[in-house]
């Protein structure tokens, strides 16, 4: 995913679409915990949970979009990217 330039409208889509995708990811993982393949299902709910971590980086650029701010689409772009970012700390 490569963001630029986005309108709030298009930023709302891509919302949608991380979240349905985590809540998938979720669905998958608690089906394989079901049938003990813990490996497979601690993946999904990691990847879930960097899915989840880009909401809030998505929603915050929406905001500045909405109220005309400079957005630097080239951090977000890198943060969306960056596991660390996800994981740790994604404000």
């Amino acid at each position: 995913m490569n963001l630029n330039n986005e309108s709030v409208e298009t930023l709302q889509i891509i919302y949608n679409k991380i979240y349905k995708n985590a809540s998938e990811l979720i669905e998958d993982g608690i089906i394989l915990l079901e049938k003990d393949k813990y490996s497979r299902s601690y993946l999904c709910f990691q990847i879930a949970l960097e899915e989840l971590a880009k909401l809030p980086m998505i929603n915050s650029i929406a905001f500045k979009v909405f109220n005309k701010e400079k957005v630097d689409w080239k951090t977000l772009n890198k943060r969306l990217r960056d596991h660390h970012k996800k994981i740790g700390n994604p404000y």
